[in-house]
Order: C-alpha cells, then sequence, then structure tokens
C-alpha cells in the first residue's frame, strides 16, 4: 500500500512541477512577445522623436533670435536688428508648423492655446516696440520688452 501511496505522491509532484514549468514558460513567452513589441514600437517611434527633439530646439533657438532683436534695436535704435528679425519670423513660424505636424496632438488642448496665445502677444509687443524705435522712442520700446507681460 505504501508503494502505490508513493507512486501516487510522486505522480502528483511530477504534475505540480509540470505545470509549474508550463506556467513558466508561458509566462516567460508572454513578457517577451511584450518586450519584443515595446522595442519594435520604440524603434519605429524613435526618428519622429528624434527630429521632434530637433525642431523643439530650432523653436527655441529662434524664439532667442527674434526676441534679442527686438531688444537690441531697443537698446540701439538700429533698425538692422528688424531686418534681422524679420528674416527669422519665418522661419519660426516653419519650425513650429513642421512640430504640429510631427505631433498633431500638441495642437489640442489648453496649453496649446495657451502657448499659441502667449506667442501672438510677445510678436506683437516685439512688432511695436520696432514702431517705437521707428519713432526714436528707444526708452519706451525697452520698457515694452521688459514689462511684466
Amino acid at each position: 500500500m505504501k508503494n502505490h501511496s508513493d507512486r501516487s505522491r510522486k505522480h502528483f509532484l511530477r504534475l505540480k512541477l509540470t505545470l509549474a514549468a508550463a506556467l513558466s514558460l508561458l509566462i516567460l513567452g508572454w513578457l517577451s512577445w511584450h518586450a519584443y513589441y515595446d522595442y519594435r514600437y520604440a524603434d519605429a517611434q524613435l526618428p519622429a522623436i528624434s527630429r521632434m527633439e530637433i525642431v523643439r530646439a530650432e523653436i527655441v533657438h529662434l524664439d532667442e533670435v527674434l526676441t534679442m532683436s527686438a531688444q537690441m534695436a531697443a537698446a540701439s535704435g538700429n533698425l538692422d536688428w528688424e531686418s534681422r528679425y524679420l528674416g527669422f519670423e519665418p522661419q519660426l513660424d516653419q519650425a513650429i508648423k513642421e512640430a504640429l505636424r510631427l505631433d498633431p496632438n500638441a495642437s489640442h488642448g489648453e496649453a496649446a492655446a495657451k502657448t499659441e496665445s502667449a506667442n501672438i502677444s510677445l510678436v506683437a509687443m516685439e512688432h511695436r516696440a520696432f514702431e517705437l524705435v521707428r519713432q526714436g522712442k528707444n526708452a519706451e520700446a525697452q520698457r515694452l520688452l521688459s514689462s511684466a507681460e
């Protein structure tokens, strides 16, 4: 009787080990598939993400070029800075359009609306500063550009 009981226990133990091994292999297979899927997704998205980082850096740079051009015109009274500003303004517009093309979802939502509104206000302020410089009101242009707005 003991012999039958030992065989039964061994059979039950083998069954438990087989089920544990099968479950482990199933989980390992699922994890491997999931990791491969994530890798393929990241590999496909990497060029767009890289380009977006480049475009974002261009936007920051061009925004700084425009702001500094307006500030230099106001500080010096030299309207050559306005020509520089006007030369870079379309480049900034193009970079923004490319960023929106790369990430269409970025143009939706409250943050995008606030950013666009702030950019429109800033450009209008900079253009107003150039008008003031043309009128010889450099100090007023400087105050406008350094205001809290």
